[in-house]
């Protein structure tokens, strides 16, 4: 379905995510701050989470029971697939291509896990039309005098993973308090869009508190897309309305008279986005069609070049 730029809007949009961290810094349940979750627990961890906190579980013995379970009714129910912990989840893909693939050769595996997360992302957030989440450990790799913090996961999937996903943040301890970031440093890599980015602080719950971080966040997002789209929308009927007045007034142009008349009534549009620009190359389109040149000393047109500038339309 074609749709106009005015057309496009955030209602009901879908996100992915990556969440990765060290160990004991409470990802699962953040993950589970969004929307009407169902777990998809890769690594039987889900009982590291608080009781309360927990949600609808589906425990994963290998990567086809997986896609098959993706078939039932209550993912159909679900706002949010979280996949925990996708390092895991990356490892049962290496043993399903390895086999089906029956090669010796890493990288031919490896691109065929790039196609499928790619593949499952698509097929959770825009055919299920859900919100998806990876989670992950990190570990750290020393590059030189900076100590990186990477996704622990198999071979070069830990970089590829990141291409489908509209977010990622890392969490981290400081001070005694959680965060998560969604802008890169030097020692992490990150992914924000749609206005959030840096970091945010991850609130330690109380019990009976609501868990809902990740539906705030996501909620958020969806505002910026939509204040974006309306703050567009005024600019671009201006954007319209410039370009209207400017083809008005080059279409007015008819002779050395004319043009000259044009000038200043063009320099008055109110323009917006590129209409100047456009306006502009029609407007020399126009006097270069009825052979006129523009004098820079007497700062208008005439019907011959100037001494110095002969030949210049």
């Amino acid at each position: 379905m074609i749709k106009q730029p005015e057309e496009l809007t955030a209602e009901g949009k879908k996100f992915s995510m990556i969440i990765y961290s060290e160990p004991g810094l409470g990802k699962t349940t953040l993950a589970l701050s969004a929307a009407n979750p169902i777990l998809c627990d890769f690594d039987r961890g889900v009982l590291r989470v608080r009781a309360e906190h927990r949600k609808q579980t589906v425990e994963v013995a290998n990567y086809d029971e997986f896609l098959a379970d993706l078939e039932h009714p209550d993912f159909q129910k679900a706002d949010t697939v979280i996949i925990d912990t996708a390092g895991s989840a990356v490892s049962m893909m290496y043993a399903k291509f390895d086999k089906e693939l029956n090669t010796k050769d890493p990288r031919k595996v490896y691109g065929a896990i790039k196609q499928e997360f790619s593949r499952l992302t698509g097929q959770i957030r825009d055919a299920m039309n859900k919100n998806v989440i990876y989670v992950f450990h990190s570990t750290e790799v020393q590059k030189g005098d900076v100590t990186v913090t990477r996704l622990l996961c198999e071979g070069s999937a830990k970089d590829i993973v990141w291409a489908p996903c509209d977010f990622g943040g890392r969490m981290y301890r400081r001070k005694g308090k959680r965060y998560i970031c969604f802008t890169s440093t030097d020692e992490a890599f990150a992914k924000g869009c749609h206005g959030i980015h840096g970091e945010f602080e991850v609130p330690e719950l109380k019990e009976g508190e609501k868990n809902d971080f990740i539906e705030r966040l996501f909620k958020k997002a969806q505002d910026n897309i939509s204040a974006e789209s309306e703050m567009f929308s005024g600019v671009k009927e201006q954007y319209e309305s410039a370009m209207a007045e400017g083809k008005k007034i080059i279409d007015s142009i008819k002779d050395l008279k004319t043009a000259n008349a044009a000038m200043p009534k063009v320099k008055a549009i109110e323009h917006a986005l590129t209409s100047e620009k456009e306006i502009g190359v029609l407007f020399k389109a126009k006097v270069k069609e009825l052979n006129l040149f523009f004098d820079p000393v007497l700062k208008q047109y005439t019907d011959k070049p100037a001494e110095d500038d002969k030949g210049d339309k």
